[in-house]
């Protein structure tokens, strides 16, 4: 039963189910409790990336670079492919100043600060749309309500994935994850009777 936040997670259950319907439950039981360590490492990642979100947001610095960057060298700083940075800016996720002589894009510590953001609400399993919102808020109205920002699609938003409500997917993972636990607890009690 979906949607699934993340690859990861539902090859976990996937597993999970395969190995309990061989008649492993003790395996399954194993697994399930790996199942909830990697729901619970997703959700500190999350958090991680929330966290980094508001104190960027409240104006604390984030990165320190003395000269712009070009793009190679901006993308390599952030670990992440120059297409990556084009992406990002072409998605409306930042606006990066050209010189006006070259026209080439100029990098400055803001806009690695907000790449940097980016880059982390991405790897936690942001979806693009989610990060767009968020940082549509920040620039509206800095500081109000990021965590929804990122959790909540607006009412006119066509949200097909469970990435657009990442912190609420996971906190309904663990729960799932709980059950799952107790439920082959019991079977396995029910067995040894």
């Amino acid at each position: 039963h979906g949607p699934w936040p993340g690859r990861n997670i539902r090859r976990s259950v996937m597993e999970m189910v395969r190995q309990a319907a061989s008649g492993d439950l003790g395996g399954a039981l194993e697994m399930a409790y790996r199942h909830l360590a990697l729901v619970q490492a997703e959700q500190a990642q999350a958090e991680a990336a929330a966290r980094l979100l508001e104190r960027w947001a409240s104006g604390t610095v984030v990165d320190s670079t003395a000269r712009p960057l070009t793009i190679g060298r901006a993308a390599r700083l952030l670990g992440v492919t120059a297409d990556a940075l084009r992406t990002w800016e072409r998605n409306g996720l930042a606006r990066i100043p050209r010189d006006p002589h070259s026209g080439y894009r100029q990098y400055g510590s803001a806009e690695i600060g907000r790449l940097r953001v980016i880059r982390m609400l991405s790897r936690a399993g942001y979806s693009q749309m989610a990060i767009l919102r968020m940082l549509l808020q920040i620039d509206g109205c800095p500081g109000a309500g990021l965590r929804a920002a990122l959790d909540t699609p607006r009412p006119d938003e066509d949200v097909h994935i469970a990435a657009d409500r990442w912190l609420s997917s996971l906190a309904q993972q663990e729960e799932r994850a709980t059950g799952l636990i107790a439920q082959l607890e019991a079977m396995i009690q029910r067995r040894e009777r």
